[in-house]
């Protein structure tokens, strides 16, 4: 990967489901030379990986959220938060928690 990035064929790195396991994401991290610019694990209001937020972003590595609907679980999307934001705003709720997560 870091080939493809030093020959300009792509212009970063992520990687996928490391989120329990941040022994490995600090493997990978320690014999890099180009850091990973995500990390894309399952990340929605019930499961908000906070911690492993913290954890990466010392390395400038952002969360990306795999599953952010929560299996389109109609009791996430039926929470009365998100309904209130989504009529204050002019949004959908689906539009409203994946906004949620970015600043979360």
């Amino acid at each position: 990967m870091e080939k493809a990035v030093k020959e300009g064929k792509v212009r970063s790195i992520g990687l996928s489901n490391f989120d329990m396991e941040y022994f490995k994401f600090e493997e990978v991290v320690k014999n890099a030379e180009i850091l990973p610019a995500v990390l894309q694990v399952e990340a929605h209001p019930y499961y908000q990986q906070r911690e492993l937020k913290e954890k990466i972003a010392k390395y400038g590595t952002r969360l990306e959220a795999w599953y952010p609907l929560g299996h389109g679980d109609p009791t996430l999307i039926g929470q009365p938060v998100f309904e209130r934001l989504a009529n204050k705003y002019n949004k959908s709720k689906v539009q409203i928690i994946l906004r949620w997560l970015m600043i979360h």
